[in-house]
């Protein structure tokens, strides 16, 4: 059994380009950066992204904390790691609001322990000038080869929407768990019956939340190719 720290933040994932209603490009700012008043939770800075909409200037932080309780003789250290984020809005530089926050966490593990944010977006899908921020992250506390949980949450402004669910484990040097031909699908396009087929063949999966029901269509035909692109894991 492994009891190596957490996998704090490890940016890893690589995200194929998708066409955005959206020319405007979002600045990746440094710690040192941040405005002051702008603050974030947790130990350690992640990263933050600075954009400007019809809001005004807008800053999102992400952050992590990890913990080890070290364990006596006959029981196992216990990892913990949780992940932040927050939205400000500088419309008022001297006293910048919060938009929204976030917070999850995996705590307690006594096994092997992921926990990190995975990839950041942001759009104006809706072409109303306010952009759009998806959030996507994944954890688990595991002693198996068990598939992790995968978020991926939605904001524009206050409103949030998500879609939760398993992501596809992949076993490395054998090509046939990896079903390259189904990374090309555009999940937007098909049906229902043909989502669930090819999401759930090898034990991964997506489950829509009832909120993202409520969401612009656009909203959750993105999401669910930035799911797709990001759900596979070895």
């Amino acid at each position: 059994k492994n009891n190596d720290s957490a996998k704090v933040g490890s940016n890893d994932t690589v995200i194929k380009p998708i066409e955005k209603k959206d020319s405007s490009i979002q600045t990746t700012i440094s710690q040192y950066e941040l405005p002051k008043n702008v603050s974030f939770k947790g130990k350690e800075f992640h990263s933050a992204y600075k954009w400007y909409d019809k809001t005004g200037w807008n800053i999102l932080v992400l952050s992590t904390s990890s913990t080890t309780i070290n364990g006596s003789e006959t029981v196992e250290p216990e990892h913990s790691v949780e992940l932040f984020a927050r939205q400000y809005n500088l419309k008022d530089p001297g006293k910048p609001t919060v938009t929204w926050d976030m917070y999850d966490a995996q705590l307690k593990c006594i096994f092997d322990i992921t926990c990190q944010f995975i990839h950041t977006d942001f759009t104006d899908l809706d072409n109303d000038s306010i952009k759009e921020t998806f959030l996507l992250y994944k954890l688990t506390c595991r002693s198996d080869v068990s598939p992790a949980t995968m978020k991926l949450i939605v904001h524009e402004e206050k409103k949030k929407y998500a879609l939760r669910g398993k992501m596809i484990f992949t076993i490395p040097d054998i090509p046939d768990t990896l079903f390259p031909e189904t990374r090309q699908i555009d999940l937007s396009k098909i049906s229902k019956e043909e989502f669930e087929k090819v999401v759930y063949r090898d034990g991964g999966g997506e489950e829509k939340e009832k909120e993202l029901n409520n969401a612009p269509h656009s909203f959750l035909a993105y999401a669910k190719q930035l799911w797709w692109q990001s759900s596979f894991e070895q």
